[in-house]
């Protein structure tokens, strides 16, 4: 897998967006040549934020389209039409989706789009490189709205979960999980409203909702099928 941050305009309107770049031939050909293939393909519409690319195993897929989701600007997906890599784009997705429902979270998996599929700020174009140019016109409008509600999650965001004391091991071990992999998400045990029936509650912190969000699901998975409470969430401010 290479991964790395590239800045570089395309065209005229300044727009973020990130790209992960799925299949093997890519790995192949080197980043410079297959990221030039891309940006003279994407047209005018966007500033690429990063590019990252990774081949068609589905473990490797997966890991790259965890990291896009905690990104903060729109990432397009793209698999070239390969047929290896458009199934683990679909594996993975659908996985994701199961994920979620598994710790109660709502789907984000879209209905089809004539561009492929969005998924949360995901935009998964499906396709070979002649019919990209299409797909990346179709898609802007949607990425350019989702680039402009990323520059309002960069707000500071709460969320406090009904807890109970003491801790089990396992909701211990996913606090822990949660703080290793998000330092700047700040964690403390506050008294829960009355009348709830929830006497403590965890409270998360984050300078940006989709960091938020992103540690409140790494905390819901690590407790998945553990005894501990879980309640639904209750929005703080910023929410």
């Amino acid at each position: 897998m290479i991964a790395s941050e590239r800045e570089g305009a395309i065209g005229l309107a300044p727009v973020p967006v990130g790209l992960v770049r799925v299949g093997d031939a890519p790995l192949a050909l080197g980043e410079d040549a297959t990221a030039g293939v891309l940006l003279s393909s994407l047209g005018p519409g966007a500033r690429l934020a990063f590019i990252e690319m990774v081949g068609s195993d589905p473990v490797d897929v997966a890991d790259a389209l965890e990291r896009a989701g905690r990104r903060e600007v729109p990432v397009v997906v793209w698999a070239a039409g390969e047929a290896a890599a458009e199934w683990s784009v679909e594996v993975c997705l659908a996985a994701r989706e199961r994920g979620r429902a598994a710790v109660g979270l709502p789907p984000l998996l879209s209905d089809e789009r004539p561009f492929g599929r969005r998924v949360g700020h995901l935009f998964w174009l499906r396709g070979d490189l002649d019919s990209l140019a299409r797909q990346w016109a179709s898609a802007l409008p949607e990425i350019v709205a989702a680039a402009a509600s990323a520059q309002t999650e960069t707000l500071p965001a709460m969320v406090r979960i009904p807890w109970t004391w003491p801790e089990a091991t396992r909701a211990s071990a996913a606090r822990l999980q949660v703080e290793e992999a998000f330092p700047q998400v700040l964690q403390r045990l506050v008294r829960g409203p009355a009348g709830t029936g929830a006497p403590l509650e965890l409270e998360l912190s984050a300078p940006s909702r989709t960091r938020l969000a992103a540690a409140e699901r790494l905390l819901r998975r690590a407790l998945a099928g553990s005894r501990a409470r879980v309640h639904p969430r209750t929005p703080g401010p910023g929410k």
